[in-house]
């Protein structure tokens, strides 16, 4: 496995679905509210609607873009429904590490072996993205390939002694619509009805869905990443049929046949 798809996986499942994604402020709120972004310290765009609708003008037009930074604002005013209607798009992410000088929240996921978080250096970095775009003293930028094979930037700062600060990915492609799915899950309680067939049962790792839904990936109860993987988002996905399962980033890599995927719910 890469250094960069084990950094892919890892990644909280949301990230390849919202990055570089835009969507109206209510189809956002209704998809932010089961997913932490503002501890990623977010980049959002205000775009046009001819942005989302027509990728071939999206060069064109990103320049008229007007960046919004931080969270989208919830209040309501005059101009409420205007903002309602409006289209946002996430435009970045940031990975912080232990060793960050602006922030306190670094990320609590599990960094990659290849990349050590607040011990990786530019040798780590390097082997997990390849030769660097723009270097300076404590800057490293990389283009490369978000898990949907979109073309993003991975802006890597370091402190004075060479080590992660953080990561920020950065989205490149034309704007992508958000799909407005807002399941609204209950642990271990499955629907029992003829459309919804929770009679399937679990599918082995990487074997493909055998029928169109929300799916929950987990290990077994004895292994010793069953509570961290429990409560991840990684481990709900939404599969058409015939659609393969996606590796969690079991660590080691052997475990991940272990997974099992539970059919939870139509659209």
């Amino acid at each position: 496995m890469s250094a960069s798809n084990a950094l892919w996986q890892m990644l909280p499942g949301w990230i390849p679905s919202f990055l570089g994604h835009a969507a109206s402020h209510s189809v956002w709120e209704r998809r932010l509210a089961a997913d932490p972004v503002n501890a990623f310290s977010p980049q959002w765009q205000q775009i046009e609607d001819a942005v989302l609708q027509s990728h071939s003008a999206a060069a064109s037009t990103a320049g008229a873009d007007a960046d919004v930074d931080g969270e989208i604002d919830t209040g309501a005013d005059s101009k409420a429904d205007d903002q309602a209607n409006a289209q946002w798009g996430l435009q970045s992410v940031t990975l912080h590490t232990n060793a960050s000088s602006v922030s306190n929240a670094p990320w609590a996921g599990p960094w990659p072996e290849q990349l050590p978080g607040d011990k990786a250096k530019l040798g780590h970095i390097k082997a997990c993205f390849g030769d660097p775009l723009i270097q300076d003293q404590n800057l490293a930028i990389y283009q490369v390939q978000s898990p949907q094979a979109m073309d993003w930037v991975a802006q890597c700062m370091l402190t004075p002694q060479g080590f992660l600060q953080n990561l920020t990915l950065v989205r490149m492609h034309a704007w992508q619509p958000l799909i407005d799915v807002a399941p609204k899950f209950v642990a271990s309680a499955f629907e029992t009805s003829p459309s919804n067939p929770s009679f399937f049962a679990p599918c082995a790792a990487r074997s493909m869905a055998p029928s169109s839904g929300w799916y929950e990936g987990g290990l077994p109860s004895n292994h010793r990443l069953h509570t961290f993987f429990a409560g991840s988002d990684v481990r709900l996905v939404y599969r058409v049929q015939g659609e393969r399962f996606p590796t969690l980033g079991v660590q080691p890599s052997e475990d991940e046949e272990l997974v099992q995927w539970r059919w939870m719910r139509a659209e």
